[in-house]
């Protein structure tokens, strides 16, 4: 039978079954009205007053039974429209199920092929960057030989100027390089983090000594402020904590053109109690305009493509501190003003050296 034949059977069914519901009161009615005759004609002559108590009784029995069918004719129906709407609302259910599984299935190839696509690209740039960087150390070191005169004495000012563009250009192309493979690893998760103690005053003097050529050709000074209820000792990756300042006070460099640049490590507890430290930046720069800053730690950002031309830079420093802060259960934040400098500090966990094993095995860094 197909769907229509079926149909139609069910129709005709709630027909006969609603026609059945109508009459069944009036059935009632005049089995009643019989049943009150019969007695009356046979009581009225004998026993004038019990005939009429019984007419009255039997009025009453028939009216309440009539109710009551009228009652159960009235739940009938609502059970049957809620029944109705219970299976439409189950159909359009078994719809949705159907067409969610489906979806989950295209979600579940599309993962796929994102993870896919991140596995390929971040082999990619491994590749490239071992390719890029060996040639890339060879301009390096024999630029660097030429414009130290270690080879000789030459005779050719602009020589010296030409030997030391090609180490400027060829140290800036490395940079790059290494901050697009740094983030890929982080974005692939095959960074591993390795917890050790760490002291904060020796970190931002090697970061100091690092720098300091950079600074002292702008005319910067470079201050550091450590909060003394700091513990003199850290837990925590010295090569990780150190890129993000490097990272940082990179940034203040570029963008200060006088003034001071001042670390900051100070306790700072988080929102759930637990024990937490700061690292921060400040610089007396240019400062970054409000609505740039929402999106300041994207890839390939900066504040403004002008700066972008001026300074530079290829906007990837901030998005890997983001992600490194993030990966170590961290957040970044930025506090600026247009002419009146920056503020940017990482909220980091901060750990008792006590407990350095029980983390490192948590973390499966052992």
């Amino acid at each position: 039978m197909n769907v229509s034949g079926k149909n139609g059977v069910v129709l005709l069914n709630a027909s006969k079954n609603s026609l059945r519901q109508k009459v069944r009161p009036y059935l009632l009615y005049i089995i009643g009205i019989i049943l009150i005759a019969s007695v009356f004609s046979s009581t009225y002559a004998l026993m004038p007053l019990q005939a009429l108590l019984a007419l009255i009784i039997c009025c009453l029995v028939i009216y309440i039974f009539v109710n009551h069918a009228k009652g159960k004719t009235s739940a009938s129906r609502t059970v049957e429209s809620h029944t109705a709407a219970l299976e439409h609302a189950h159909q359009e259910l078994e719809e949705h199920y159907h067409l969610l599984q489906k979806m989950n299935v295209d979600l579940e190839a599309s993962k796929v092929k994102a993870e896919t696509a991140n596995r390929s690209k971040s082999e990619f740039l491994a590749t490239m960057s071992h390719e890029l960087r060996t040639p890339l150390n060879a301009i390096l070191g024999y630029s660097e030989i030429i414009r130290g005169e270690a080879i000789g004495k030459i005779s050719e000012p602009r020589y010296l100027e030409y030997a030391d563009d090609i180490y400027q250009s060829g140290d800036h192309l490395l940079a790059l390089i290494n901050d697009m493979l740094d983030l890929a690893k982080l974005e692939a998760g095959t960074v591993k983090f390795e917890f050790e103690p760490v002291s904060p005053e020796r970190l931002c003097e090697g970061i100091i000594k690092m720098l300091k050529h950079t600074t002292d050709e702008k005319g910067l000074r470079i201050i550091t402020e450590i909060n003394p209820s700091l513990p003199l000792i850290l837990l925590g990756d010295r090569l990780r904590l150190k890129q993000i300042l490097i990272n940082l006070i990179t940034n203040a460099v570029k963008f200060t053109e006088s003034g001071t640049i001042t670390i900051g490590l100070d306790t700072k507890e988080y929102n759930d109690g637990r024990s937490g430290f700061i690292l921060e930046v400040i610089d007396t720069g240019i400062g970054i305009p409000e609505q740039k800053q929402e999106n300041l730690f994207e890839r390939f950002v900066q504040a403004d493509n002008e700066l972008s031309r001026s300074h530079e830079g290829a906007g990837l420093g901030l998005a890997i501190c983001k992600e490194l802060a993030r990966q170590m259960d961290g957040e970044i934040y930025v506090e600026s003003k247009l002419g009146h400098g920056s503020k940017f500090w990482v909220h980091l966990p901060l750990l008792d050296v006590n407990d350095m094993d029980d983390q490192l095995q948590s973390n499966n860094m052992i």
